[in-house]
């Protein structure tokens, strides 16, 4: 819509300003990025709070240009926006003008255009209001068609001249294109299988649409209502999510104009069909995975732009479009299979697989510090040791975290004292002793559930035995203490001056999440004296922050058929620092000590030239860390002190993945328990009922 290809051109729009506003639309050979001409189109607005741009643009197959000339005019009572079709030639001459609104008598105050597209007629098909406005090649009303309770995307036009909707039709839980017929004033019938309810799609020269998702591009064929995969994006090492545009050109190649990597413009790019004897080879890596990693795509990518032995690949399992739990089950089927079955699998994100621990105690996987040990560029020791233990399971080191974030508790240390661990006594101890606060903000009964039993779930069911102990009295103190909190939470009246809260002792612990350090000091100052980092409840009072992770987790799979390449690539991965493909903290030592050590740092103003700039008293202005506020208060961040570095350092270093429970056992809980809640129930009833529940799933899933 903003960056087209068209008719074996390129074209781009830019604003000027000066005396004069104007959007220029400029024209580029695609064959040789010559610029062909460009079409000036003035947005001079003079009038007071009104303001006219054009939000949009569109190529017809003679080559003129309709573009779309918005103004909003805003008033203390309301925003009008109307909008105008302006037709250009190629030479930048206005040919004719419609006013949407007033040609189809549009009533509504404000009205802008989504997208639209011209048809092998040079026909306009406009899409707003969830309607499609039709016009001819003159830009004179032809009439509409109401999408009733379709949300589509208007994004191109078949082979056959025919523009097309697509949508994602919930109820048949389908992807469905449909043409719009222009004489009719309809639409067409439904095909279905098409493989984007809502992505962009365009004339092919195989098939009749060519068409992609984030993943891969397809040739849909209406007739038969089926999709050919041409390739992926990322077999030319391209991320999905930055293509802007795409066109089959009149040789077979297709075009694409995708945003660079570094948000510094757009780089225009061309796949050519190839025999595979005339392709460079390399040895390839698969990765697989439940489901599509964003993250992982981008450190696919830089790999293998750098690697001249290897290429890797992305498998995901996931079923595109279908996240019901049926299609989940069946990806997860997939991936078990293929395992199982050594199809070509060097590497496995295991990130939220359900599976892990029965894939590991088939051997499925590497133990990774053997390769630690051999490795010239990693060692365990550049590692936190705690992130190490949180990747081993039952001796062996299944996964290498690259990056964490650890989650807690913080409170008071007047309240919940200075060392940091306590039990369920302690924290119901808390409770009873301010029964007009709240225990932590913005919490309802399963906030307080997942928080009591993220570490004391383990102690309620022995690993051995599968002997259950959920009517034990350290567990009716759970249910006890959960019952305190809302079933909803009240957001109409809730109090929003939680600082205000934290300091008069109403709001006695705040939920912390360490995606950065400096947050001991916001945490002081919020509370207005020191704090403790609490952490969640356990059986024994012992330290338990939650450790979770912010990158893609893999494991090297003891079937790969070539796991030095595999290797290589975690190598690769492990040492990644750059900051766009990294989330959280680091868990390597080194890089960890840098950023505490950058805490710690003063940095001062300076002018053009590099110099220190010193106020009227000769010393050097600080430069300012930022603030934070709510409501009326306010904080200004300052370097931490090593004393503050020290404690967060304890916090991250104590921090351990969660046990868990399983989800069917939490559903047992949540079931049972809510005869307590509700008043009908003892506490010892429902936790006898929960314990006998939950004992014979336990002893049907040993």
């Amino acid at each position: 819509y903003y960056l087209q290809i068209a008719n074996g051109k390129l074209y781009y729009p830019a604003s000027e300003y000066g005396d004069a506003q104007s959007t220029v639309i400029h024209i580029e050979n695609l064959a040789d990025q010559k610029e062909l001409g460009a079409v000036r189109i003035d947005t001079t607005d003079e009038a007071e709070n009104a303001s006219t741009y054009v939000s949009g643009f569109t190529v017809r197959p003679d080559d003129c240009i309709v573009a779309v000339k918005a103004r909003t005019v805003t008033t203390d009572e309301t925003t009008k926006a109307d909008a105008v079709l302006c037709l250009f030639d190629e030479s930048g001459n206005l040919k004719a003008e419609a006013d949407i609104k007033k040609a189809a008598g549009i009533q509504e105050d404000y009205f802008s255009v989504s997208s639209m597209i011209c048809d092998g007629e040079n026909r306009l098909y406009v899409l707003g209001s969830n309607q499609i406005y039709l016009f001819d090649a003159d830009l004179k009303y032809h009439g509409s068609v109401d999408l009733g309770e379709f949300y589509p995307s208007m994004s191109g036009a078949g082979k056959d001249g025919k523009v097309y909707i697509s949508y994602h039709d919930y109820n048949k839980n389908e992807n469905i294109l449909r043409s719009v017929e222009y004489e009719q004033k309809a639409l067409g019938d439904e095909h279905t299988g098409f493989v984007v309810g809502d992505g962009s799609f365009a004339a092919g020269k195989v098939g009749e649409i060519l068409a992609c998702d984030e993943s891969d591009v397809y040739e849909y064929d209406v007739k038969s209502n089926s999709a050919t995969k041409l390739f992926s994006w990322l077999d030319g090492d391209i991320l999905g999510s930055y293509v802007r545009d795409y066109a089959g050109l009149e040789d077979g190649r297709i075009a694409v104009l995708l945003e660079n990597d570094d948000y510094s413009g757009e780089s225009l790019v061309y796949f050519t069909k190839m025999k595979s004897s005339e392709v460079v080879q390399k040895k390839q890596i698969t990765i697989a995975s439940l489901h599509d990693d964003y993250e992982m795509k981008r450190t696919v990518i830089s790999f293998n732009k750098q690697s001249s032995e290897y290429h890797v690949n992305l498998q995901s399992f996931e079923v595109k479009g279908d996240y019901s739990e049926e299609a989940v089950n069946t990806a997860l089927t997939n991936l078990n299979n293929a395992l199982t079955t050594n199809k070509g699998i060097d590497l496995l994100l295991v990130n939220n697989l359900p599976n892990l621990r029965a894939l590991i105690s088939k051997g499925m996987f590497e133990d990774l510090g053997a390769y630690l040990d051999q490795s010239s560029k990693l060692k365990q020791s550049d590692f936190l040791e705690n992130l190490l233990e949180a990747g081993t399971v039952d001796g062996k080191l299944i996964f290498i975290p690259k990056n964490f974030n650890v989650q807690t508790y913080v409170g008071k240390t007047k309240l919940v004292g200075a060392e940091s661990g306590w039990t369920m006594d302690d924290l119901l101890k808390l409770s009873k002793s301010h029964p007009d606060a709240k225990m932590f903000d913005w919490s309802m009964k399963d906030d307080a559930l997942d928080m009591c039993l993220k570490f004391t779930a383990g102690a309620l069911i022995d690993e051995n035995t599968g002997k259950c102990s959920f009517d034990s009295e350290d567990f009716k103190k759970v249910l006890e203490f959960v019952n305190a909190f809302p079933d909803e939470y009240d957001w109409e009246n809730m109090d929003d001056n939680f600082v205000e809260q934290m300091q008069n002792d109403k709001l006695l612990l705040d939920q912390i999440y360490m995606y950065n350090l400096g947050e001991l000091q916001i945490c002081t100052a919020e509370f207005g004296e020191d704090v403790t980092f609490i952490g969640y409840p356990t059986t024994d009072g012992s330290v338990s922050n939650l450790l979770v992770f912010d990158s893609a987790n893999l494991a090297l799979v003891s079937g790969s058929d070539d796991k030095d390449g595999a290797w290589k690539f975690m190598e690769y991965y492990l040492n990644l620092d750059d900051e766009m493909y990294s989330h959280g903290l680091p868990s390597k030592k080194e890089e960890l000590e840098k950023i505490m050590q950058e805490c710690m740092t003063e940095h001062y103003m300076t002018d053009e030239n590099g110099q220190v700039l010193k106020d009227e008293n000769g010393q050097p202005i600080p430069l300012g860390l930022g603030s934070t506020w709510y409501g009326d208060w306010s904080y200004d961040y300052h370097v931490s002190t090593k004393e503050e570095m020290d404690q967060e350092y304890a916090v991250i270093t104590s921090a351990k993945v969660s046990g868990g429970i399983d989800d069917q056992i939490l559903t047992i809980i949540r079931e049972e328990a809510a005869a307590y809640f509700e008043g009908q129930k003892t506490v010892d009833d429902v936790a006898d009922i929960i314990q006998s529940r939950v004992q014979l799933y336990v002893n049907e899933n040993r």
